[in-house]
Parts: structure tokens; sequence; C-alpha cells
């Protein structure tokens, strides 16, 4: 009877032991696991927060300086040094007559000009519209002449002449005038007539092609911090904008952004606390 009670006194023993060691090698692991899923957590946490980051570093340099972009509005690309020759004759009078010669009074003017001129696209005029499939399009892209530098004009001759011809019995001849009124009001339309087509840039069409190409490559450089396809249309969407418009309606997009972004990195950093 004393065996029986002592060995069942030990088989509890034993038991209870072995049952406090599982609870506690149970603890051991529940623990173990605890501390690596936070650990994985802490790293899943600190990941997520470094792609935030990163993202909103990348919305940074997509930014681009509005004020700095406004000082070169007229982007110059080009300089061309022009001479040219032009020649005038205007009749200013005709006149008959029976008993003596007939007189044609002619003005006759050639000057020659050099100058150089400026060439390139004005930005102001340019528009601006993001599509829905995330490109940029550009419309209004001209060539135009941005200025006129070292204008020189020289009269090579201005004459105001009277030919007196078809007479019976006298030569023909003719008379230059002293500077009068005739010939000043001439030599001053064409003088105008010139700088009208200089400022028109009539002559420089044929730089056209290499000022568009070169302002087009200028622009998608200008433009490749969006990081978005630069697409140049000749149709103006009524919805596009101008240049510094487009520019700082993005970076306010930008920053609403990155604010968002941030509030989100700062919530990762209280979740690892």
């Amino acid at each position: 009877m004393g065996t029986t009670i002592v060995a069942s006194s030990m088989t509890k023993v034993i038991s209870q032991k072995l049952n406090d060691e599982r609870e506690e090698k149970e603890k051991e692991i529940r623990a173990r696991v605890e501390l690596e899923n936070a650990v994985a957590k802490s790293i899943e946490i600190e990941n997520e927060r470094d792609n935030l980051q990163d993202e909103i570093n990348h919305l940074k340099n997509m930014k681009l300086d509005v004020n700095s972009i406004s000082r070169i509005m007229d982007l110059g690309v080009a300089k061309a040094d022009m001479t040219f020759r032009d020649f005038k004759k205007v009749t200013l009078s005709k006149e008959s007559s029976i008993i003596s010669r007939d007189e044609t009074k002619e003005y006759i003017g050639l000057l020659q000009c050099n100058y150089t001129a400026k060439l390139g696209v004005d930005l102001l005029k340019l528009k601006f519209l993001e599509t829905q499939d995330g490109s940029i399009e550009v419309s209004g892209l001209k060539s135009e002449t941005l200025g006129i530098l070292n204008r020189d004009i020289t009269w090579l001759m201005k004459e105001v002449r009277t030919f007196k011809t078809n007479s019976k019995w006298l030569p023909e001849s003719y008379e230059i005038e002293d500077n009068g009124k005739n010939l000043i009001e001439q030599s001053d339309i064409q003088a105008k007539q010139i700088d009208a087509m200089i400022e028109k840039g009539a002559n420089l069409k044929h730089f056209d092609d290499y000022i568009i190409k070169l302002a087009k490559d200028f622009i998608a450089l200008l433009l490749a911090p969006l990081q978005k396809e630069v697409l140049f249309v000749e149709q103006e969407n009524p919805n596009a904008r101008e240049l510094v418009h487009f520019l700082t309606e993005n970076n306010n997009l930008i920053e609403e952004k990155m604010r968002r972004l941030q509030t989100q990195s700062n919530s990762k950093i209280l979740e690892m606390k």
C-alpha cells in the first residue's frame, strides 16, 4: 500500500514538472515568434518608410524653378549676321507737252543694310497641357526674330531725277533735284519699309527649320525632370496653359503629393517606436 502511494505521488510530480517545462517552452517559443514578428514588422515599416522617402525625393527632383525659367522667356538660339541691298525706283509724275519735251520725275534709291538678328522662340507664346495619358502637349511653337543688333544703313544712292524726252528740236536730258521734299519723303518711305521687313524677319525664313529643331531640343530638356513624354502639336488645346502657369500648377500638385507622403512617413516612424 505504501509503495503504491509513493509511486502515484512521483508520477504526479513528474507529470507536473513536464507540464511546467512544456508551458515554459511554449512561452519561450511564443516570445521568440513575437520578437521575430516584431523585428520583421519593424523591417517592413522601415522599408515602407524608406520607400516613401525615396518617392518624396523623387518628387522633389521633378519640381522646376519657375523663377529661373521666367528669366529666359526669350529663347535666343542663334544669331545671324545679315547684309543686303535694296534698290527702289518710283515714278512720281509724268507730264506730256506738244511744244516742249515730256517730263518724267522719278525717285531712285539704293541702300545697303548690315545688322545682326537674334533668332529664337518666345516661350511666353507657347502653351502646355498634360494629357490624360500623362504626356505633355506643346503648341504655338514658331521661330521669331527676337532682336536686331548693330543695325547700320548706308545710302549708296538717293536721287530725284526729272527726265526730259520726246522733243523734235531738243535733246533728251535729265536733271537731279537738290535735297527737296520729294527726296526726303521717298527716302524716308524706303527706309521704313526696310525696317519693317527686318523686324518681320522676311529675309530669315530659311533659318526656320534650324531654329525650331533647336527650340524643341531645349524645351524637351527643360521638361525632362517631369519624366513625361513631350509632344509638339500644331493645334492649340483651349485648356492649355502658358509655361509659368503650367509649371506652377505642376509644382503645387507635387508639393501636395509630398505632404501626403511625408504624413505617411511620419506615421511609419511612430509605428516603429
